[in-house]
């Protein structure tokens, strides 16, 4: 009898780890024309990306993230492909506390991952 209570216990030890991997949280940013190739963010959740460019259209001088809630309470950095991420600063114009600037010195051609990190 013992072992039948044993294995039950066990297997529902299992089934909750399982459940709970389910429940994760998990937010996407929305595609944009930009030349990155991935836009899942895992903690926040992002509306709009705008990207500003140099004269020539050829580098990413900014990137204006618009989260769904207020950031502000955290650390906001992104970054292009595997380059260490900059920080964001909060948009001092929105009082919501959900808009960031980045900025970067990025070429159009290479940028082929966009890389956002919220803490």
């Amino acid at each position: 009898m013992q072992k039948k209570i044993l294995a039950g216990a066990a297997a529902l030890v299992v089934l909750g780890i399982s459940a709970g991997g389910a429940f994760t949280a998990s937010n996407t940013v929305p595609t944009t024309v930009a030349g990155y190739g991935s836009n899942t963010v895992t903690g926040a959740s992002v509306t709009s990306i705008d990207y500003t460019y140099d004269p020539d259209m050829t580098t990413i001088t900014n990137a204006k993230l618009v989260f769904t809630a207020s950031q502000s309470a955290n650390t906001v950095k992104a970054g292009f492909n595997t380059d260490a991420p900059t920080d964001c600063t909060e948009d001092t114009t929105d009082t919501t506390g959900a808009t960031f600037n980045c900025v970067f010195t990025q070429s159009v051609a290479t940028a082929d991952d966009f890389n956002v990190s919220v803490s």
